[in-house]
């Protein structure tokens, strides 16, 4: 059996979304509140990668983590922030931990539900 990753469906819904034109007015705000659990399911793969604690997961936390210095003016500051110290090491495991397991599922909760909450007000799209 082929396990497919979550944000998959995340994509195929998106797509439908775009097809049927649901991102125009009034529905600007909801499409936006859609786009973002993209975001955080991207994210949450990002984080839950370190989590195994073996060569492969370290050495793409440490690729993935230097993409940060390269943001100007603000990227060695960013670097430290995301690893917890200048090097990936037990620090950057507990944080990533903690984004993976606490903050990220808390924040897909609330913008998932105002994104329901929108949908249940405006209703569902008529389509084209």
């Amino acid at each position: 059996m082929v396990r497919k990753p979550p944000y998959y469906f995340v994509i195929l819904h998106a797509i439908r979304v775009f097809i049927s034109r649901a991102y125009r007015p009034p529905r600007e705000l909801n499409w936006i509140a859609g786009v973002l659990p993209f975001a955080l399911s991207m994210a949450s793969g990002f984080t839950g990668y370190l989590l195994p604690w073996d060569q492969r997961a370290y050495w793409a936390t440490v690729v993935g983590t230097s993409l940060a210095r390269t943001v100007p003016l603000v990227g060695g500051t960013l670097l430290l922030a995301v690893r917890g110290g200048p090097e990936v090491d037990g620090t950057t495991l507990i944080r990533f931990y903690s984004i993976h397991v606490l903050y990220l599922p808390l924040a897909m909760s609330l913008i998932l539900w105002s994104h329901f909450h929108m949908v249940k007000r405006q209703g569902i799209s008529g389509g084209l």
